[in-house]
């Protein structure tokens, strides 16, 4: 049985290998790589054809019919989905528009319902029941 390796519908492509792709020892079907990334069969096709991932098919016999399958690297799946520490600042920066105490952030709030009343918003009570005239 013989793996093809998928196309991309990118325009982009890189130049073609002068020699055969190694084929990955933990090829898996790409309703199995769905299971594992916990998303539709469909997503993982998407990829495929992205180049997010590589994929191979390859033709199985089911019965009297022939079917194309997906095949994906199982290493290339998890490597998706491989955690990844994230540090946080200690202190969040103050600024212009992340007030840090309370008292700033109730002035802050003052200000702008202040300043949206100068320009007629929101509209005052009664205002919108009257017809204009």
């Amino acid at each position: 049985m013989t793996y093809k390796p998928m196309k991309r519908r990118t325009s982009d492509d890189p130049p073609p290998l002068s020699e055969p792709e190694q084929l990955p020892a933990d090829l898996i079907e790409a309703r199995h790589a769905a299971r594992i990334a916990r998303i539709h069969v469909s997503g993982i096709h998407r990829w495929v054809l992205s180049g997010c991932i590589r994929g191979w098919k390859r033709r199985v016999r089911q019965g009297k019919h022939t079917r194309s399958r997906l095949f994906v690297s199982r290493g290339e799946i998890e490597q998706l989905f491989e955690r990844v520490k994230v540090e946080h600042p200690t202190t969040q920066p103050v600024g212009e528009f992340s007030p840090a105490t309370r008292r700033e952030i109730k002035a802050a709030e003052r200000w702008t319902e202040r300043t949206l009343r100068e320009y007629g918003y929101p509209p005052r009570k009664g205002a919108q029941d009257k017809p204009s005239e």
